[in-house]
């Protein structure tokens, strides 16, 4: 994201610049989103390169690729989520994925799968308005 020191990778301003310029290298985290059909195709691949440390699939948007919109129990969703986990595994990478469900989280960690995200901002904002429109009305 460029070279610019007051960032939240500098604790904006708080940690020098040279450090951070000479130790990026170690601290950087690179995770390679699968979100599309096309980059199945070429996981493997992605997998190999070095530097990449997770593969994490975003599976609204991986599901809605294969044409099986939300459909994560589907048998070509959990192939491709099994593919993804394999060729992280085979190039000692972390796979990953962010759902909002958690029988999911046990299904797919079961496969392999350890970059665990869970819900979204938007949605737990959603989420906690809701509750409290409902408090509010004595619901």
């Amino acid at each position: 994201r460029g070279a610019a020191s007051t960032t939240r990778a500098t604790r904006f301003g708080q940690r020098p610049f040279l450090d951070l310029y000479q130790k990026a290298h170690e601290e950087t985290l690179t995770i390679i989103q699968i979100e599309q059909a096309e980059a199945l195709d070429e996981v493997e691949k992605i997998a190999a390169i070095d530097g990449v440390d997770v593969l994490f699939v975003g599976p609204l948007d991986l599901s809605v690729s294969l044409g099986i919109p939300q459909q994560f129990e589907h048998p070509d969703f959990v192939a491709a989520l099994r593919r993804v986990s394999e060729a992280a595994a085979a190039h000692g990478k972390a796979a990953g994925f962010l759902t909002m469900n958690p029988v999911h989280v046990t299904a797919w960690r079961g496969m392999g799968y350890t970059f665990l995200a869970f819900g979204s901002d938007g949605g737990m904002v959603s989420q906690g308005m809701r509750t409290a429109v409902d408090v509010l009305r004595g619901s």
